[in-house]
């Protein structure tokens, strides 16, 4: 095994160890994935993270035994908290960090610019099935009702047909946004519902028009 290798072998047992995994698979496809949202550099202080926020100088008792100045710890975490695959908050004016799951976390965040490279890992990934399997067996909800000793009323309020009507007839156009990943990968089946929807849409704007 290359040290390379070795460095994200090391990111995928470290993640691996959190409340939503990061298990390994035989075809490789969770090192491949690692590649592509670390880069080397910001591999190794995603290692010296977890899954509490954690201020920059305790982060550094752990950096320190790897020679990284504090200095250089800050750089890097700051780099790797504006491409959004590490946690990030201000408290009391103080920087913490801490690691984020992948799903929901880092692939929110580099979805937006998505590699060739990164689809095909990140496809293989979750076909191998493992990563799910991890996903929905932890005790832990990633969502959870919050007690707030307050009565909320529900309200649901659905637009009628005269109403979208009238939308359609005052709006030249409707722009819609479609994420790049979904332009470059539209097979990706996190997305077909959504594709789905925004062609049934179109079809029904386009109808409409037509009368």
């Amino acid at each position: 095994m290359s040290t390379e290798d070795k460095l994200y072998r090391d990111l995928q047992i470290h993640l691996d160890d959190h409340t939503i995994g990061f298990p390994a698979t035989d075809s490789g496809s969770d090192i491949r994935l690692l590649k592509q949202i670390f880069p080397e550099e910001q591999a190794k202080v995603a290692i010296l993270l977890t899954y509490n926020y954690e201020p920059l100088e305790k982060i550094h008792e752990r950096a320190s035994k790897e020679g990284i100045s504090i200095e250089e710890l800050e750089r890097v975490l700051d780099e790797t908290v504006k491409r959004g695959v590490i946690g990030f908050r201000k408290k009391d004016g103080i920087k913490q960090y801490r690691n984020i799951p992948y799903i929901v976390g880092m692939l929110e965040a580099v979805i937006h610019t998505p590699t060739k490279e990164f689809l095909s890992a990140h496809r293989e990934y979750l076909k191998d099935g493992l990563f799910w399997k991890s996903f929905l067996s932890t005790k832990i909800p990633q969502m959870r009702t919050i007690p707030i000793e307050k009565s909320i009323t529900l309200e649901r309020h659905v637009g009628t047909y005269d109403e979208i009507n009238d939308i359609i007839k005052i709006t030249d156009a409707i722009p819609i946004t479609i994420p790049k990943i979904v332009k470059k990968e539209r097979v990706l089946f996190v997305f077909n519902p959504i594709i789905a929807v925004l062609k049934e849409l179109l079809n029904f704007i386009i109808l409409f028009r037509m009368k």
